[in-house]
């Protein structure tokens, strides 16, 4: 009897427990079965068009092909490996792909056992960036930027930068095995090279991989010959028709020019593309060996007018005095910003003169600078010529978006990022200052033109124009913008006298706002000042510093200071307010900032919280409020 009454308990329990079951076994497969987020597609022709008879060599190019992709992750994601989970299951699917190749046969588990395991490790606790930014000293990873930013096509310049950050590596990790050479590798590609993980250059000189091998990527089949000869045929044959094609074309091409153009005399330097409005793109103009080292794009006309859609208003992200900014998409996918000046705008200069400013700004490299991707002049009918830059489109916006949001709102946005923000701004404006000659004065900085990529990273913006500051004694580069109000040296605005001290009033501004979450200038709604008047940032910090002792900490914005030690803050809110100093005199260079900046998170007190919590506060952040993040500079 009791037999049956266990039998029954069990017979109406098994519907229950089916979708237990069900749910558990659906589970263990995903988990077997997780998505590798490395994209294999960038090493095939690098690993195919390579084959070593010994299996030394095998494993070695196979793991640099592995050190590769997690370089690629790293620069997207800003992690130097996904979950356990996951390499799992791109360790399965690496070995599937290379049962694919000439490689089959290989076996990465039992033949390649401790390459695999280096180039799939982990070193110690250090998952991040961040994490592994502060095991060095600022000032040692900085040092490392001038060996590695320039060409690596030489080896000269390789071994040099190879054997910089693996002296510095080895310096700050503990004696033995690779992980520590292969996480600066990783790190020094994707972050601190020119073009990173994936240009030619960046693969051959770090990851010993090239494109240029002649060897088959393939095993040749004992019927090769026969299949050869038709390759052969077919190849002759294609070669033929594909010649004719050309011709053909050329010949069609260059009769609706002449027909559509009826120009009687062409300049040898001048090449005209019509496009399907009947407007040309005059590239008269070529930027020279900077821009084709940089990778400059002189774009035409029509693919500028086919990544803005024509230039359609639904696209404008940005409108100022001397154009307006539109967001793009390339043919491949890449977003840019593209910035078309007024064709008022700068027409006392000519061709020659923007070339030569165009080069002197994409020469300019480094990681808080937004980078130039191109340019292109333009000549509508008779009208006069409009000039036209492209730069990377930067998704998290600019500062001002985060700051200030319409309608007066506010939006918390976490310390550790407005530190991370205030000391990579003052970074690239010391590089500016100091990092190149002749020395480049912004003279337009303010919160809208400092990006933010995904890991709010600021790139300083505004870098299409340049030109000869003449009262410098031609020693200094200035930019176009005439500056903002509220961001103007007062020596500039009164007496048009113009320095690297300059840039240095504006960022005080720009720091006082990450501080404040006020505006350089707005109007005062207080009770106790006059409704209606504007209020100029620097000056009412200033009253306020002035004051009896403990004034300071008022300047910072309410939810800051509660959660921050008040010394710290307070040490900020002076840096801010003496870079903001009416006098010139008073105020520290931009080189001076920086190491102050640094200094304060070196503080023993403050270095676990410069250090540490950018990572989590930016990871937790969430904008309050719908923010366009596709904005570029106004």
């Amino acid at each position: 009897m009791s037999f049956l009454r266990t039998s029954l308990f069990f017979i109406l329990l098994l519907p229950s427990i089916a979708p237990l079951c069900s749910s558990a076994i659906t589970l263990k497969q995903q988990n077997a079965t997780s998505p590798c987020p490395f994209n294999f597609n960038p090493i095939k022709t690098l690993i195919a068009e390579i084959n070593p008879t010994n299996r030394t060599t095998q494993c070695r190019v196979l793991s640099n092909g592995i050190l590769l992709l997690r370089s690629r992750f790293l620069r997207s994601t800003g992690k130097f490996l996904p979950p356990p989970a996951v390499i799992q299951a791109c360790r399965r699917s690496y070995q599937n792909w290379i049962g694919k190749t000439h490689f089959r046969g290989l076996n990465i588990e039992s033949d390649c056992g401790r390459d695999m395991e280096a180039a799939f490790g982990s070193c110690g606790n250090i998952t991040t960036r961040i994490q592994f930014e502060t095991r060095f000293p600022k000032s040692e990873l900085r040092e490392l930027e001038p060996f590695c930013n320039d060409s690596l096509e030489n080896r000269f310049p390789c071994r040099g930068c190879a054997h910089k950050f693996t002296t510095l590596a080895e310096s700050h990790f503990p004696p033995g095995g690779h992980c520590a050479r292969n996480y600066m590798l990783m790190y020094v590609s994707a972050f601190l090279t020119n073009h990173g993980p994936g240009h030619a250059s960046t693969v051959k000189c770090f990851f010993r991989l090239r494109q240029s091998n002649p060897v088959a990527a393939a095993i040749p089949s004992q019927n090769s010959r026969g299949r050869r000869r038709w390759m052969v045929a077919f190849a002759i044959f294609g070669y033929v028709l594909g010649a004719l094609a050309v011709v053909t074309m050329a010949v069609s091409v260059t009769w609706v020019v002449r027909r559509k153009c009826r120009c009687s005399e062409v300049k040898s330097t001048v090449v005209r593309v019509v496009d399907e409005q009947n407007e040309s793109c005059e590239t008269s103009i070529d930027l020279g060996s900077e821009s084709r080292r940089r990778n400059i794009t002189k774009f035409s006309l029509s693919e500028i007018r086919e990544a803005t859609m024509n230039f359609s208003r639904e696209n404008i992200i940005g409108q100022g005095c001397y154009g307006n900014v539109y967001r793009g998409t390339l043919q491949d996918g890449t977003g840019v910003a593209v910035k078309r000046f007024k064709n008022s705008s700068r027409s006392s200069f000519g061709d020659e003169t923007f070339a030569h400013e165009v080069e002197i700004i994409a020469s300019v490299k480094h990681v808080n600078l937004l980078a130039l991707r191109g340019y292109c002049v333009t000549r509508a009918g008779q009208k006069s010529k409009q000039r036209i830059i492209v730069s990377d489109l930067m998704r998290n916006g600019s500062v001002h978006d985060h700051l200030f949001l319409p309608g007066g709102e506010k939006c918390l946005l976490p310390w550790p990022i407005r530190l991370k923000i205030a000391l990579g701004t003052a970074r690239g404006l010391a590089y500016l200052h100091y990092g190149v000659h002749p020395a480049i004065i912004h003279r337009d900085i303010k919160a809208s033109n400092i990006l933010l990529d995904e890991l709010f990273e600021p790139k300083l913006a505004d870098f299409g124009l340049a030109r000869f500051d003449d009262s410098q004694g031609r020693t200094h580069l200035s930019t176009g913008a005439a500056g903002t109000l509220g961001y103007v040296a007062p020596e500039y605005a009164l007496y048009g006298r113009l320095t690297e001290k300059s840039d240095v009033y504006s960022f005080g501004v720009v720091l006082l706002e990450l501080l404040s979450g006020h505006k350089a200038y707005e109007l005062v709604d207080d009770d106790d000042e006059e409704a209606g008047e504007v209020r100029l940032l620097g000056e009412w910090a200033w009253r306020l510093v002035q004051q009896q002792e403990g004034d300071a900490i008022e300047v910072v914005e309410k939810g800051l200071s509660g959660s921050w030690p008040g010394p710290m803050m307070e040490r900020f809110v002076h840096l801010a307010v003496i870079c903001a100093h009416p006098v010139e005199q008073a105020r520290p260079t931009m080189e001076q900032v920086v190491k102050i900046l640094e200094k304060f998170c070196d503080g023993e007190e403050y270095d676990l919280a410069c250090t540490h919590a950018a990572e989590s506060s930016s990871d937790s952040y969430t904008r309050c409020d719908e923010i366009s993040s596709d904005r570029d500079p106004k």
